[in-house]
Parts: C-alpha cells; sequence; structure tokens
C-alpha cells in the first residue's frame, strides 16, 4: 500500500530547494537581471528568492494603465518591491490598440493567442 502522508516541513523545503534551483538556471547571466512584477504570487515569489540571495539590488518593472482598470496591480507591487528593496519602475500606459496591434501581432513568427503579448510589449517597449 502507497504511504500518502507528508511531512508538511520537509514538503515545503524540498519545494523551495527546487523553486530556487529552477530559478537560479535561469537567471544565470553575464548582464544584471530583471523581473516583471505582476503582482502575482508566481512573480512574487521570483522577485523574493531573487532578492533574498542576490548581491545586487533586483530591478523590477510592473505596467500599469493610466485610468482605473480592474487588471491595474501597482498596489501589490509596490508592496513586493518595497519589502525586498528592489530597484522598481512602474512603466505607466495609455493604450492605443488601435495603432499598436498590427505592430504588435507582426513581431510573432506565428499564431499566439496569449493576452499577454500586449502589456509584454508595451512594458518592453520602455
Amino acid at each position: 500500500m502507497l504511504n500518502t502522508e507528508v511531512d508538511e516541513n520537509k514538503a515545503v523545503v524540498k519545494i523551495e530547494k527546487k523553486l530556487t534551483s529552477a530559478i537560479f538556471q535561469r537567471t544565470l547571466s553575464d548582464v544584471p537581471v530583471a523581473c516583471f512584477l505582476s503582482g502575482g504570487v508566481d512573480s512574487g515569489l521570483i522577485v523574493s528568492i531573487l532578492a533574498t540571495t542576490s548581491k545586487e539590488r533586483i530591478k523590477t518593472f510592473t505596467l500599469g494603465f493610466n485610468f482605473e482598470h480592474e487588471y491595474n496591480e501597482l498596489s501589490q507591487d509596490k508592496l513586493i518591491a518595497e519589502k525586498y528593496n528592489t530597484d522598481h519602475t512602474e512603466v505607466i500606459i495609455d493604450i492605443n490598440i488601435k495603432e499598436d496591434i498590427e505592430h504588435i501581432l507582426a513581431q510573432f513568427g506565428e499564431p499566439f493567442a496569449d493576452s499577454s503579448a500586449i502589456p509584454s510589449y508595451y512594458i518592453t517597449k520602455k
């Protein structure tokens, strides 16, 4: 019979080690590394691990809209940036999707149906 009992503390330590290793593998670079900070758990975890293990101050970038919008996450991002003392930049935009959509879509070599392409375009443009 399979033992499904898990020691929670051991599981947390194991997950943290695996996550830290995965992040380090993807951020090994000879140039500074920066993070898009979205206010979500995933980007918050990445920033927390990098900020607490790095000798350098981590650069973080957040995209916000120049109007009240349900997807504005600036307040959550600011809390994370302050907690981990990142070199944080807020990029506030006015979306001009009618003018930009053809250019955004032309950047992909194949069909792409992820709405994150739009905010990613604007934040990397800045």
